[in-house]
């Protein structure tokens, strides 16, 4: 068959599943092991800056929640966490060859006050693989926390990004802990309570494959 007469495909959803509610509890999304591709690009959309780091980001995904309690999603790719979401837990995912970033977790504030609790908090993103992504954006990473704190990441293999694999965008709920898989015993003491996100036993290689400006962890320290 020539290229000429070969179907042509052109994608037009912006996300397949969503999960907005008012704060309540949340139903567990199907965890059968979904393939899900082929989501309308976002890079000519609306973008954000979220916080006082430099990233922006457009606040959508494959797989969006907003507003949500005891969440839980695996085997399915691009994942966002907006605003209010508290006890999710995002696990055993593969996310590849993706246009933008993999896992993000971006509040709201108003200004920088940020005590109206809109924000991703004591969330679970861990055991997935991410790998190829910010084909389009390259202003992008595998996890982003942006005007998000109390969260845990963990025990992700992440690799082959344009920037960094993991960005902070901020110091939004206070210190924020990274531990490697050697850390002391002492450190599986630590909750996401203490206000800070806990970042620990990731496996990060091949990072800022298209820039030079920093290495697999970018974190700033500033306020919302």
């Amino acid at each position: 068959m020539r290229p000429v007469d070969m179907p042509q495909r052109v994608p037009l959803l912006r996300r397949f599943a969503q999960i907005e509610g008012g704060r309540i509890l949340s139903p567990p999304l199907p965890t059968s092991p979904y393939t899900l591709r082929h989501a309308s690009p976002s890079y000519m959309r609306g973008y954000t800056a979220p916080s006082g780091g430099d990233y922006s980001v457009s606040r959508t995904a494959t797989v969006r929640l907003q507003g949500t309690r005891n969440a839980s999603v695996d085997h399915c790719p691009l994942f966002a966490l907006i605003d209010f979401n508290r006890n999710a837990s995002v696990s055993a995912n593969e996310m590849r060859l993706l246009g933008e970033n993999g896992v993000i977790l971006v509040g709201s504030t108003d200004w920088v006050d940020g005590r109206g609790g809109d924000q991703p908090r004591f969330n679970d993103v861990s055991e997935n693989l991410i790998y190829h992504f910010g084909l389009y954006t390259k202003q992008s990473c595998a996890v982003l926390s942006a005007a998000a704190c109390q969260n845990t990441i963990e025990r992700n293999v992440l690799f082959h990004g344009p920037r960094a694999l993991i960005n902070i965008n901020d110091g939004f709920g206070g210190a924020n802990f990274f531990l490697s898989a050697r850390a002391p015993a002492r450190a599986d003491n630590l909750s996401s309570s203490s206000g800070g996100t806990i970042v620990r036993q990731n496996l990060l290689f091949l990072s800022v494959m298209e820039t030079s400006d920093h290495g697999p962890f970018n974190c700033w320290d500033r306020l919302p």
